[in-house]
């Protein structure tokens, strides 16, 4: 018996790490190469600080500078936010009934959070865009790989072009301006608490200038920099965010 027990001992001693590990919810991102900056100095350091390795496996895909700019809405960004879509629908493929979490690089994580706790009976819940509202902004979402939120961004993906980028589209597809949080195609879509944080909640729907302050409420699980045009006033509201919960 005693011998038994010490085989059995030996036994785990060598058994594979990964049987005892827990599965991760996939995340992913993309950048261009003028945004590398935010993705090395902000969101990836982000993510490991704030544990976020610990649930998340991260898949990161590098897409060619095809927006010559990098601002908002500039020629080439209807491109690459098509290529933002593409990847997505290759995500629900590839992951198809898991939970999956879209993020932008232009976001740090403070907190790590569980996606099955926000996302609920929705098939997708998308980042607020603006303050009291249920505009979805696609820069921050967490959603059910299954075939309504496939069809939802083949929709989108058909409204893309040079004046409607993937936010537009998917809030046309979605009719958020409407009082229904449901489309024609019944899917069940949701909105995230304002701990997923942009400056918008604060400042109101207006574009922030880096003289503008504003108080960054405590406990966020994150904060987009948006509401503002180009990488460096990104940076300098990243930085300005940071500063405040440090």
């Amino acid at each position: 018996m005693i011998l038994k027990l010490q085989i059995l001992l030996l036994m785990s001693l060598f058994m594979p790490v990964q049987a005892f590990s827990k599965e991760l919810c996939p995340m992913f991102t993309f950048y261009t190469p003028s945004h590398v900056q935010l993705y090395n100095n902000y969101f990836l350091p982000s993510f490991y600080k704030a544990g976020l390795s610990d649930d998340f496996e991260l898949s990161t895909t590098v897409f060619s500078q095809e927006c010559p700019s990098a601002n908002y809405m500039s020629a080439g960004w209807s491109n690459t936010v098509r290529h933002k879509i593409d990847l997505t629908l290759k995500m629900i493929e590839s992951h198809w009934g898991k939970v999956i979490v879209y993020s932008d690089v232009d976001i740090q994580f403070f907190h790590t959070f569980v996606p099955t706790d926000y996302l609920g009976n929705y098939d997708i819940v998308f980042q607020r865009n603006e303050p009291k509202s249920n505009y979805a902004c696609t820069g921050f979402y967490i959603f059910q790989a299954n075939e309504r939120v496939r069809g939802l961004f083949l929709k989108a993906r058909g409204l893309v072009n040079p004046s409607a980028d993937d936010q537009a589209a998917i809030n046309i597809a979605l009719g958020t301006r409407g009082e229904s949080q449901k489309y024609t195609g019944e899917i069940a879509w949701g909105i995230l608490p304002d701990s997923f944080f942009l400056p918008a909640f604060v400042i109101g729907a207006t574009e922030w200038y880096p003289h503008m302050k504003f108080v960054v409420p405590k406990n966020i699980i994150l904060h987009h920099a948006n509401w503002t045009m180009g990488v460096g006033n990104k940076i300098k509201q990243l930085e300005y965010v940071k500063k405040q919960l440090s």
